[in-house]
C-alpha cells in the first residue's frame, strides 16, 4: 500500500487559518451571499452569471460568461465575434450593501474571431483589466436591480484580424454599461 506524504502544519498556519475562517463569527459586519445575471447576455442567446459574497464593505463574486456579440455592437460585419469568459470581482461598498459601489473587475476570455465569407476563424486569449461604477437596489427584501458602467483596457489583445481586406479591429480601451438582476441570500 502507498502512504501519502505528510503534509505537517505548524501551528501559526493553524491559528491564522482557524482565525480567518472564524472571522464571519466574530465580525459587526453582516456576511452573505447573492446570485446576478445579465439581461442582455441572455437576449442576445449567451448568458452571465455571478454569485457573489458579501462581507461588508466588500463584495466579492466570481462569474462566467458566454456570448456571441452581434456585428450592431462590434461594427464589423464581415465577421463573427463570440466570446467566453471567467471574471472575477471586487467592490467596495458605500454604507450598505443597496448603496453606491465601486470595483475593480479582472476577466480571462476567449475570444474567436471568424470572417464570415471565407470561414476563416482566430482564436485569442485577452485579459480585461476594468474599473466599475454602479448602485445596488434592493425591492421584496431579495430581489436586486444594479445598473452599472465598466472602463476597461483589454491586455495582449493582439494585432487586428485580417482576412482578404476585411480587418476585425479590436479596441483596447472600452466602456460597457448594462443591468445585473440578482437575489440576495
Amino acid at each position: 500500500m502507498r502512504q501519502l506524504p505528510s503534509r505537517n502544519l505548524d501551528s501559526k498556519t493553524f491559528i491564522a487559518a482557524a482565525a480567518f475562517l472564524c472571522m464571519p463569527a466574530y465580525s459587526n459586519s453582516a456576511n452573505s451571499m447573492d446570485i446576478e445575471v445579465d439581461p442582455a447576455d441572455f437576449i442576445m442567446g449567451g448568458y452571465r452569471i455571478h454569485a457573489g459574497y458579501i462581507r461588508l464593505p466588500l463584495r466579492v463574486d466570481l462569474g462566467i460568461i458566454g456570448v456571441e456579440i452581434p456585428s450592431t455592437f462590434h461594427g464589423n460585419e464581415d465577421f463573427s465575434y463570440d466570446l467566453f469568459g471567467v471574471i472575477g470581482r471586487v467592490d467596495y461598498l458605500f454604507d450598505s450593501y443597496e448603496n453606491l459601489f465601486v470595483g475593480l473587475e479582472c476577466t480571462q476570455m476567449r475570444n474567436r474571431y471568424t470572417h464570415k465569407p471565407t470561414k476563416s476563424s482566430t482564436t485569442r486569449y485577452p485579459f480585461l483589466l476594468a474599473t466599475r461604477i454602479g448602485y445596488r437596489f434592493r425591492f421584496f427584501e431579495h430581489l436586486t436591480v444594479t445598473p452599472w458602467v465598466g472602463l476597461g483596457v483589454l491586455l495582449n489583445k493582439g494585432d487586428d484580424f485580417v482576412v482578404d481586406s476585411d480587418k476585425f479591429k479590436t479596441p483596447t480601451f472600452n466602456a460597457f454599461p448594462t443591468i445585473h438582476l440578482g437575489w440576495a441570500f
